[in-house]
This record gives C-alpha cells, structure tokens and sequence, in this order.
C-alpha cells in the first residue's frame, strides 16, 4: 500500500548510524524514535519534504489528490524513483520542485542519492557564520555551529567540492541534452534525476534515445552513485601515473 511505501522511503533515506546509535542510548523503540526525529538531519529531511508536498499539492494537475504530492515529493527527495501518475503531465512549477529534492536528496549515510542534507546543512552553517563575522569587530570570535562544530578544514573544503561538482556535472549533462532541441527543464529534471540515482523521468529517456544522450545519462548515474568527488581523484591519479617519471642522472 502506499502508506507502506512511504514508510520505507523514510526509513531508507535515514542515516543508518543513527540507527544504531540510538538504540544503543535508549534500548526502546520509543525512545529511538524521539531521538530520530530530534536530529537535525532528520527534520530537514521531514521538512524538505513537507515543503514539498504542499506546494505539489497546490499546482498539480486537477485530478491529482493531495497525497500523490506528497507521495511523489518522498519519493523525489529520497530518491526512490516511485511515482504515482505519469511525469509528462507535471506542469513547470512541479517540475521544479521535483528537480530541488532530487538535488538535495537524504540524509548522509543513507541509501538516498542527491547531495544530501548534511552537506547542505554544513554549508548554510559555514555561510551564516562568515555573514555573522561582518556584523562584528575582528576582534569578536564566533562561535562555532554544532553543524561545523569538529569538521576539520580539509572536510569543510570536501563539503563545498562535492556541492560543487554535482552542479558542475549536472550543468554539464543539461547542456548536452539543450544542445540537441530538448527541452531545457525536462532535460534539467532527466539529468538531475540521473545525477541522483532517483529514476524519475518526464518522458525523455525512451528506447529511441540518442546514444550520446543515453551514454551522458549512464556516466552521471556512475558518477552520482560515487559522488563525483572520488571519480575525480582517479581520473587524477590517472593522469599523474601517465606521466614519464624523471630521469635519474
């Protein structure tokens, strides 16, 4: 059933460390679950999703009910690949939205695809911060944010270079897919979904696809799934190997 559904997608896009760690505190479901839902992580997931799923629900199509918004929003920003109706009838603002949730995705840790919201979390922390320091005297010291409390500065550059490449492949991707005539939000909700893993599609991907399209889709799903950055790093250490090591004299 669909409430059945929607529960694994919710599980599943939970940070499974948590899992653990809060069983471990509290010994009870109950407890588990009141520490779940206080974490950080999973109330913008909660949130994401509530978001979502009102303003889906406000500019669907007549004849969509309220919860195929909200079915469909889980299953975007889970990246679970469900839906309910067919794609192709979504109009622009949906399409939107769907693409934003598909980007952010779940929690790190997760079985979730997308950039995911700790990432986020960490880096609208980092902003907050850096703006804050204007308003005060260089000789203030901030403190630091429970979400960039411990993060050493070599993974808070990690963060931002994973941010980064997402867009940077998926803005990539959207190219290629305008170059050849499609439309660009389609082409932008096709190559955010593969970028994420999530399978959702308005319509686009079909078997008579062109084949560079079809192999730009594959090499984004590959490089989603990694997360770009440790694709980048072999294609690094590929390029250092290549290279003709000095003579000795």
């Amino acid at each position: 059933s669909r409430p059945a559904a929607m529960l694994v997608m919710v599980l599943g896009s939970i940070n499974f460390i948590l899992y653990y760690r809060y069983w471990q505190e509290q010994k009870s479901f109950s407890g588990t679950l009141r520490s779940l839902v206080k974490n950080p992580q999973v109330l913008a997931l909660l949130s994401a999703v509530l978001l979502a799923g009102l303003v889906l629900s406000m500019v669907l199509p007549e004849g969509w009910g309220i919860s195929d918004g909200f079915f469909i929003a889980l299953s975007a920003q889970t990246t679970t690949g469900y839906f309910t109706r067919d794609a192709a009838d979504l109009p622009a603002p949906a399409v939107m939205v769907l693409v934003a949730s598909m980007f952010i995705g779940g929690t790190l840790g997760s079985t979730s695809g997308g950039v995911k919201l700790y990432r986020l979390i960490v880096v609208s922390s980092y902003l907050k911060r850096h703006l804050a320091a204007f308003l005060y005297p260089r000789e203030v010291v901030l403190p630091d944010d429970s979400a960039t409390r411990g993060l050493a500065k070599d993974e808070l550059i990690g963060v931002f270079y994973v941010i980064a490449l997402y867009v940077f492949f998926i803005f990539i991707g959207w190219a290629v897919f305008v170059g050849h005539g499609l439309d660009p939000l389609e082409s932008l909700f096709e190559v955010t979904s593969a970028a994420g893993t999530v399978g959702l599609s308005s319509g686009i991907v079909t078997p008579g696809l062109a084949p560079g399209l079809k192999v730009t889709l594959i090499l984004l799903m590959w490089a989603g799934r990694l997360e770009f950055l440790p694709l980048l790093v072999w294609a690094c250490s590929l390029a250092m190997m290549g290279r003709r090591r000095p003579r000795a004299l």
